[in-house]
């Protein structure tokens, strides 16, 4: 979110919500959960109303999140992201307080990317190496690498150089699946997932590369329905089936931007934008057949993935 905040110059927004994340920090946290309620606390936990139902009679109807309590190792690397891009937009001196914050997420990168995780998706099954994880423990560090460089700051950068290089190694050497032809949903699958298609949008590999073209073209045959994209298809832990997951059709403009592929691009998030409804709100997922919106709605991700690829798109087009 801080992200998209900053580049679409709402700087105050996404400052104040550093400021949120550093007073979390003065609080005593002991490194960061992977949600919160708005005003910090600890988000409830997950209870089933058995007497109520969802829409259109779906049920079960929960209140709280399970995955609260799950491991996931991304979110350092969000962190790290999002504020990285905050300073280089709106350069300002960091404050002691905020690089203490981002040094030991950098350092909870560093120490912690070798152990399984439950993924972005929150999978309700055993923790695994997932490649999503791992990514982002080396965007955390890459990110805190960059800042401590430009801005002559003090850390680990011995160790998280270390650590980066050998995150690069073990993604490429075990994220790969060469039967498949495309990174992985985690190390030593053979499930394509399309959580994938982020390497080239935090710059962990072009584009263009071959490995990345392959995966990208995977993820499309067997992902892929009337233009939209589904997450995964392999057994998540919960009962019923979903829709295409409209953010992932999103990360696919990206990337067909960042390759050159404009026209392509344009045409694809032209199609997306198409389900919408009449007041230009899309959900979590479409159901691909009826162009039903599906899930939650309206969905933040889905939009700040929208504002994303329409940046892509903007980019390419400057630079061809």
């Amino acid at each position: 979110m801080l992200d998209v905040l900053q580049q679409l110059g709402y700087h105050d927004e996404s400052m104040q919500f550093i400021s949120w994340l550093e007073r979390l920090w003065g609080a005593g946290e002991d490194g960061l959960q992977i949600m919160y309620s708005v005003d910090g606390r600890p988000t409830p936990e997950e209870r089933v109303l058995d007497h109520l139902e969802g829409y259109r009679s779906s049920r079960p109807v929960r209140i709280g999140n399970a995955a609260a309590g799950q491991t996931q190792r991304d979110a350092e690397g969000h962190a790290l992201a999002a504020v990285v891009l905050c300073l280089e937009r709106l350069p300002r001196p960091v404050r002691p307080q905020l690089w203490n914050l981002l040094r030991e997420l950098a350092d909870c990168a560093a120490r912690g990317w070798r152990e399984p995780d439950h993924g972005p998706w929150e999978l309700r099954g055993e923790p695994r190496h997932f490649l999503y994880s791992k990514l982002y423990c080396w965007v955390a560090l890459d990110r805190a690498l960059q800042l401590a460089e430009d801005a002559g700051l003090e850390g680990n950068l011995k160790v998280w150089r270390r650590e980066r290089e050998q995150i690069r190694e073990a993604i490429v050497a075990e994220g790969y699946c060469e039967s498949v032809g495309a990174y992985t949903q985690s190390f030593g699958s053979t499930t394509v997932d399309a959580s994938a298609l982020t390497m080239s949008l935090v710059g962990f590999l072009p584009a263009t590369d071959p490995r990345f073209l392959s995966t990208v073209e995977q993820v499309r045959r067997q992902l892929g329905h009337h233009g939209l994209l589904y997450r995964y298809l392999n057994d998540d832990g919960l009962p019923g089936r979903e829709g295409c997951f409209t953010l992932c059709s999103f990360w696919l403009v990206g990337n067909l931007a960042q390759a050159g592929r404009v026209e392509e691009a344009k045409e694809l998030f032209e199609h997306i934008c198409g389900y919408a409804n009449d007041l230009g709100l899309l959900a979590e997922e479409i159901d691909p057949d009826s162009g039903e919106l599906l899930g939650n709605f309206p969905q933040g991700f889905t939009h700040l993935g929208l504002i994303r690829a329409a940046l892509h798109i903007a980019e390419a087009e400057r630079a061809s």
